[in-house]
């Protein structure tokens, strides 16, 4: 075979700490790098056009419905 893998990799399992509701949890200083990111101009808020447009960094057709649902359907969100 052409395609090897690293000894294991496939095998590795990875575990994240978890919050109380069984996502994984993250500090404040880890989401506010991740606020940083989509909030560029530092206005303190996001409107999801400027989600959108960051997101299609990472995702070319993610569509202004999903958007809207990562936003539970507010115009706009602030870091608080």
């Amino acid at each position: 075979s052409s395609k090897r893998q690293a000894s294991g990799a496939k095998d590795a399992v990875v575990s994240y700490p978890r919050n109380e509701k069984g996502g994984i949890a993250i500090t404040e200083e880890e989401l506010r790098v991740a606020w940083d990111f989509f909030d560029t101009a530092g206005k303190g808020k996001l409107s999801m056009s400027e989600i959108k447009k960051r997101l299609q960094t990472f995702y070319k057709d993610i569509s202004t419905r999903e958007v809207k649902f990562l936003l539970n359907n507010q115009p706009e969100i602030t870091f608080e």
